[in-house]
């Protein structure tokens, strides 16, 4: 049993909420004499989540933000919807979340699209792509399914992924 001060704290005032899952699959022999059940249970986070990527540009495009700059793609992370690449940045909206100013909200949103973070999305009123190879909420090799790079076990494409 490890001891208290090698424990996280903050997992130690409040627990972290998870939810097991069931997937129960049964599987036939070939000529149908046999039967086998099988029972896997999944752990999964009560909390949702968005993933930043941490690729060699990431760090430095996020340090490199105003803090207007990185509040508002902080905004970004906590709002941007499960298996979505858009988000609608309603200045508002993020003034009464963020306390930021229209005028600041004009500057960090030209910041981040001069750093590729988002993009305007054509014929939408306030609407942004977000850029998911810095971040998304959801899984994003499904999402983007035809539109992916894929590497095997000892392929040359795996090899090169690593060293990038």
């Amino acid at each position: 049993m490890p001891k208290s001060e090698d424990i996280n704290p903050f997992v130690l005032a409040k627990k972290i909420l998870a939810i097991k899952l069931h997937k129960n699959s049964r599987l036939k022999s070939k000529d149908k004499e046999e039967e086998h059940s099988f029972s896997n249970s999944y752990i999964v986070d009560r909390d949702y989540s968005t993933k930043l990527y941490r690729s060699r540009d990431t760090e430095d495009i996020i340090f490199a933000l105003s803090n207007s700059g990185q509040k508002l793609f902080l905004y970004l992370l906590l709002h941007i919807q499960r298996k979505s690449d858009s988000i609608q940045l309603i200045p508002s909206k993020i003034e009464k979340k963020t306390g930021m100013k229209e005028t600041s909200f004009n500057k960090a949103r030209s910041e981040l699209k001069k750093k590729g973070i988002i993009k305007k999305k054509t014929g939408r009123d306030r609407m942004y792509w977000v850029n998911p190879h810095i971040f998304f909420n959801g899984n994003r090799p499904k999402f983007y399914s035809n539109h992916i790079l894929m590497a095997t076990d000892n392929s040359t494409n795996m090899k090169k992924m690593i060293q990038d």
